[in-house]
C-alpha cells in the first residue's frame, strides 16, 4: 500500500479517539493562554481588573504570587490533558493523567461556578464561560482517553507512523554532508554545476522546503547547496545558541567550505541570517534573494510575547507548529502539503529538537535590522501577497527593498512559502534575477538603481 493510500484510509477510519485528541489540543491551547495571562499579571501587567475580583489594575505582591502559582498550575493542566490524550510530548505519566484529568473536570466546573458568582463582570462573562468550556473539553478527553480508535485505525496509524519515521531517518541520506561547527554539525547537500546558490530555510522548516525550487536552479546551470538550520533537519540539536547571528556564521562557514562566493537565498528567518552574512562578509555573498523575509522585529506587545513564549514552549512546540503551518501556507498549497507537514512535525519531535526549535523561536532580529544599510550585494525581495506574518505584505517588502536598494517581486496566491506554493512564479523570478546578476546587469547598493515603479515593484503571475 502506498503512503498516500494509507494516509487516505487513515483519515476515513478516524473515530472518537480523534475527537478526544482534538479536544485535548484545544484545551491545552486554552490552558497555555491562561498561563500566559496569569504570568503577565504576576509580572505587573495592568490587567488586574480581569481577575481576582477585578478590584485593582495592578495586583499587589500577594496576588502576584498567586498569579505566578496559577500560571504553573495551568501549564501542568495543559501537560496533563495532552498526556491523557496520548500526545507523546507530554512528560505526565499515564496513571497521573488518568486521575488528573478528572481533577481538572471538577476543579474547572467549580471555578466556573465561582466566576459566575463573582461581582466582576469580566469574571462572570469572560472567565466563567472560559472555565466552563475548558471543563467540557477536559470531560471529552476524560471519557475518550487515549487509544480509543478502532483496531483498524490503530493498525493504519502504526503504518503511517512507521512511514513518517522512515522518512524522518531519510533526512540524513546518502547526499547529506556535514560541516563541523563549534557545538555541533550542520547538515547540507550540494549538487549541480555552475555558479553557487546557497538555499537557507526558515525557522521550523527543513531544507526539503526547496524541493520544488532546487531542481529548476540546477537545470538552469547552477551549483545548488541546501542547508538545514542548526537544530533542524539533519543538523545537530546540540548547539548552545540559535538565531540570525549564529545562522549567519554557519552560512559564512559553509560558503568558505564550498570555496566560492554564493548567491544566498533565505526564507523567513533564513533571510535575516543571509542579510547579516552579506553585511559581515561581502566578499563571500555576491547576491541575495530574500523570501518572506524577517529582517526586523515585528511590533508586538509584552502580552503577545508572553503568549508566543508559552505557545512555543518545548513540551508542545511541535503540536503548536503543526497547527500553525496551514495558516502560514495561506493561498495555494502544494499537493504534498499534508505529508510534508507531518514530516516537519516528526522532525521537531525527535529527542532534543523540540528544545532547539523552541529556543530558535526567541530569535532577535535587531542585529540584522541594524546592518541592512551596509549590505552591498544586489538583492531581490520575494513576498507572498497573502503572507500572514506581515500585516501589509507590500509595505514590508518595499521597506526592505528601500533599505537594501533592491527589487521586489510579489507572488499571488502565496503565503509565507512562495517557493513551495507558487514554485512556477518564484523560480522564474529568481532565475531572471540570477541571469541578470551573472551577466552583470543588476547592481548592489554601491551603484544607484533605477527608481521607476516597474523596477522596484513587480507583481508576477496570476
Amino acid at each position: 500500500m502506498t503512503r498516500s493510500e494509507i494516509v487516505s484510509r487513515h483519515r476515513r477510519i478516524k473515530t472518537t479517539g480523534r475527537a478526544g485528541r482534538t479536544a485535548a489540543a484545544a484545551a491545552a491551547t486554552g490552558f497555555s493562554l491562561l498561563a500566559a495571562f496569569q504570568l503577565s499579571l504576576a509580572l505587573g501587567a495592568p490587567l488586574g481588573h480581569l481577575a481576582w475580583g477585578g478590584a485593582q489594575e495592578r495586583l499587589p505582591s500577594g496576588l502576584r504570587i498567586a498569579s505566578a502559582f496559577a500560571a504553573v498550575v495551568f501549564v501542568v493542566a495543559a501537560l496533563t490533558v495532552l498526556g491523557r490524550a496520548g500526545y507523546r510530548m507530554s512528560p505526565v505519566a499515564p496513571r497521573v493523567s488518568r486521575s488528573g484529568i478528572w481533577v481538572l473536570v471538577f476543579g474547572l466546573a467549580l471555578s466556573a461556578l465561582g466566576n459566575f458568582a463573582s461581582s466582576s463582570n469580566w469574571e462572570r462573562f469572560l472567565l466563567g464561560p472560559i472555565a466552563l468550556l475548558e471543563a467540557l473539553l477536559c470531560l471529552i478527553v476524560a471519557r475518550g482517553g487515549a487509544g480509543s480508535e478502532s483496531p483498524a485505525a490503530d493498525e493504519e496509524t502504526s503504518q503511517l507512523r512507521s512511514i513518517v519515521k522512515r522518512e524522518n531517518v531519510m533526512l540524513v541520506n546518502s547526499s547529506t554532508v556535514y560541516l563541523t561547527r563549534p557545538g555541533g554539525r550542520i547538515g547540507y547537500d550540494v549538487s549541480g554545476e555552475g555558479p553557487l546558490v546557497l538555499l537557507v530555510p526558515g525557522m521550523g522548516d527543513l531544507r526539503t522546503a526547496y524541493r520544488f525550487l532546487a531542481p529548476g536552479l540546477r537545470e538552469a546551470g547552477h551549483r545548488v547547496a541546501c542547508t538545514d538550520l542548526r537544530g533542524h533537519g539533519a543538523s545537530d540539536a546540540t548547539f548552545a545558541s540559535y538565531g540570525d547571528v549564529e545562522t549567519a556564521g554557519d552560512v559564512i562557514a559553509l560558503i568558505e567550505e564550498l570555496k566560492e562566493p554564493a548567491v544566498v537565498l533565505g526564507n523567513s528567518m533564513g533571510a535575516g541570517a543571509a542579510a547579516y552574512a552579506a553585511a559581515q562578509r561581502p566578499d563571500l555573498v555576491r547576491g541575495l534573494v530574500l523570501v518572506g523575509p524577517f529582517v526586523r522585529n515585528p511590533k508586538v506587545g509584552a502580552f503577545q510575547r508572553i503568549v508566543l513564549r508559552v505557545a512555543m514552549a518545548r513540551p508542545w512546540v511541535a503540536l503548536t507548529w503543526k497547527a500553525y503551518l496551514p495558516k502560514l501556507y495561506a493561498g495555494r498549497r502544494p499537493a504534498d502539503f499534508d505529508e510534508y507537514r507531518a514530516l516537519v512535525a516528526a522532525s521537531i519531535r525527535r529527542r532534543g529538537y523540540a528544545k532547539s526549535f523552541s529556543l530558535t523561536t526567541r530569535t532577535d532580529h535587531a542585529p540584522v535590522a541594524a546592518l541592512l544599510g551596509q549590505v552591498a550585494a544586489p538583492t531581490l525581495v520575494v513576498m507572498g501577497e497573502q503572507d500572514p506574518d506581515f500585516k501589509d505584505q507590500r509595505a514590508e517588502a518595499d521597506w526592505i527593498a528601500q533599505a537594501m536598494r533592491g527589487e521586489v517581486v510579489m507572488v499571488p496566491q502565496a503565503g509565507h512559502y512562495p517557493q513551495s506554493q507558487r514554485p512556477d512564479i518564484t523560480t522564474e523570478a529568481i532565475l531572471r534575477f540570477l541571469g541578470r546578476l551573472n551577466h552583470g546587469d543588476v547592481s548592489g547598493s554601491q551603484t544607484p538603481v533605477l527608481s521607476t515603479p516597474d523596477f522596484n515593484r513587480v507583481t508576477v503571475g496570476s
